[in-house]
């Protein structure tokens, strides 16, 4: 099982102590030409295991260290590790399941036995200790552990994908993963407290700890035109 301890290493060793980008699946992607910026990165910390083909246009392909919620196994596979590992063939690096549920060992076990991925689990307590470092009434979202995660080995982080309202800063309406168009129920609300999250996150950003986007990326790679 990973510990504190144990993510600490595996993060100094992806991140190289440099440039890192967080990439949550909360808020609509599409069409923001994101994927550019990772070319300026030593590292992509992904959330929930995305769909990686079908986005790089949007969020790019680099996949160092990505998070696994088990709810995904019969939301997205019903239960089908054939599913599961077509989404895999795209990833490489860390995969870290948020949780070890009943149905989600033989996904895990096949995962860690039967491709080059390193598997870990995430420590229970480890998500109590950010709820309350970040004084937080529920648990933190992926996207605020994954974060706090790099905060403390990388250099420079660059957020995207953070935005926990139901439309974008013009009023359009967004699903709630960029991947899938999920709406955003009752359920999702009440799981984690992203707004709160994200004032932290905005604050950190006016201190200049961390360089939170927003809006649409810049669609040349020939610029590290990061805002």
């Amino acid at each position: 099982m990973a510990t504190v301890a144990n993510l600490s290493k595996y993060f100094t060793l992806i991140c190289l102590l440099g440039i890192a980008i967080v990439m949550t699946s909360l808020f609509s992607l599409t069409n923001y030409h994101c994927r550019c910026n990772e070319v300026h990165s030593e590292a992509q910390i992904r959330s929930n295991l995305p769909y990686i083909k079908g986005f790089t246009r949007d969020a790019g392909k680099k996949t160092n260290f990505t998070s696994f919620n088990p709810s995904i196994i019969w939301r997205r596979y019903n239960y089908n590790i054939s599913a599961f590992n077509e989404t895999l063939s795209s990833f490489t690096g860390h995969l870290m399941f948020a949780i070890i549920t009943n149905f989600s060992h033989n996904f895990l076990d096949y995962a860690k036995h039967s491709t080059t991925l390193n598997t870990m689990v995430l420590d229970q307590k480890y998500l109590l200790s950010l709820r309350q470092f970040w004084n937080l009434e529920k648990n933190v979202s992926t996207g605020m552990l994954l974060f706090t995660l790099g905060l403390s080995v990388c250099e420079e982080i660059h957020l995207f994908g953070y935005w926990p309202f139901y439309t974008d800063e013009k009023g359009n309406d967004l699903p709630y993963h960029y991947t899938e168009d999920l709406e955003w129920s009752k359920k999702t609300r009440n799981s984690h407290t992203m707004v709160s999250e994200f004032q932290n996150l905005r604050e950190l950003h006016q201190d200049g700890v961390v360089r939170l986007h927003i809006g649409r990326c810049t669609p040349s790679c020939a610029t590290n035109n990061i805002t």
